[in-house]
């Protein structure tokens, strides 16, 4: 097999399919990527680490077909090539690859050992636009808990009802849901609640970068994402989801209005004389002004202002500012904060958004 590869453009897919790969596996087969050839004459390049995978369509100039595995070794080389064009030959299961005047030589595994994974269509799915599922991706999957045990926590709830499409997680100690639109192509089965890994939303997010809509299907015991840079697939999470909507507060609270960016460097600020042992910052909200007081005996303190709206009584709670800066660094402009009480869940509201996490209490600091 010889072939030759525009190096920007093939360095372009190559850096988003590799991402899919696992560097820490004991297989080789899968930290590697795979260039393969189809029946048609069309080329792609796949990656997976068995629990999430893609196929990435990528130009090759080649008067036959065939197929390689591609180390890491590999990349290293189109990273730091020089030459606009490089060739590459399989032989005798070696790669060699001629970069302008070098030559480098590399093993390779037969591509054969490549895992197969089944395909889906997508004559009936949802479709939902780039940037709003980027959106619901930065606004949620910071809060799950890959770590846990208990529950789904490792993933997002997806959910489609009437004519909304949300995406929902949690740690247990914080609940971030946001809701896009979408539209239906076929006749997917409604409503359907599944539970999307925290990774595969990662990954899936660094590749949504242009307009047109992304295809989500499902093919139990995977979801399907078609997207305008290849087909990525992901097994989904076993076990149950939380019910989510009992952790919202059915009592309503008093309400702040605040910019989401000054409340985030204010809690940032704050936070900077926080320890592992007194973690807390304490929200003092008063007319039109909110203090943030943080305190620690080996650190020092601090008092932070931030302009808000609020006519209320004088409130005061105490939260971790990293529980709740992820949420506020995921949206634009003003947020709305309700607060019942200093031992209440506290809410943070912002379009087709809601953020909710648990106060700390001395006791818990302890």
């Amino acid at each position: 097999m010889k072939a030759t590869l525009d190096r920007k453009e093939f360095l372009s897919a190559y850096n988003r399919v590799s991402g899919f790969a696992s560097p820490r596996s004991p297989k080789t087969v899968l930290k590697s990527v795979l260039l393969k050839s189809d029946e048609n004459g069309g080329w792609s390049l796949s990656a997976t680490d068995l629990e999430v995978g893609i196929c990435c369509p990528v130009a090759v100039d080649s008067s036959q077909g065939g197929a390689v595995l591609l180390s890491d070794k590999f990349g290293a080389i189109l990273k730091t090539g020089g030459a606009d064009e490089i060739e590459i030959e399989v032989k005798d299961e070696n790669l060699t690859v001629y970069d302008g005047t070098n030559k480098f030589t590399i093993p390779t595994e037969d591509p054969e050992t490549f895992p197969t994974h089944s395909s889906s269509s997508f004559e009936n799915c949802w479709a939902v636009s780039c940037q709003e599922l980027k959106t619901l991706i930065r606004r949620t999957h910071f809060a799950t808990d890959p770590q846990s045990t208990r529950y789904a926590l490792g993933g997002c709830l997806l959910e489609v009802q009437g004519k909304t499409f949300s995406l929902a997680g949690t740690d247990g100690r914080r609940l971030a849901l946001a809701n896009a639109s979408y539209e239906t192509i076929g006749s997917p089965s409604q409503p359907h609640a599944i539970v999307v890994p925290a990774r595969t939303l990662r990954l899936l997010d660094r590749l949504l970068d242009y307009t047109q809509p992304v295809r989500i299907a499902i093919n139990s015991p995977d979801i399907w994402f078609d997207t305008e840079h290849g087909v990525i697939w992901s097994r989904l999470v076993d076990g149950r989801f939380p019910r989510y909507q009992d952790v919202f507060p059915k009592e309503r609270g008093v309400r702040a209005r605040v910019d989401s960016d000054l409340l985030d460097a204010g809690l940032s600020q704050a936070g900077i004389v926080c320890s592992e042992e007194s973690r807390g910052v304490d929200m003092v909200f008063t007319a039109s002004l909110l203090t943030l007081l943080s305190k620690s005996a080996e650190v020092g303190s601090s008092k932070v202002h931030v302009p808000i709206e609020y006519d209320g009584a004088p409130l005061q709670v105490r939260l971790d500012p990293r529980m709740i800066s992820d949420a506020l660094s995921a949206v634009e402009g003003q947020v709305e904060i309700e607060i019942i009480g200093p031992s209440a869940a506290i809410q943070v509201h912002a379009d087709q958004y809601r953020f909710v996490v648990m106060p700390l209490t001395r006791d818990a600091e302890a």
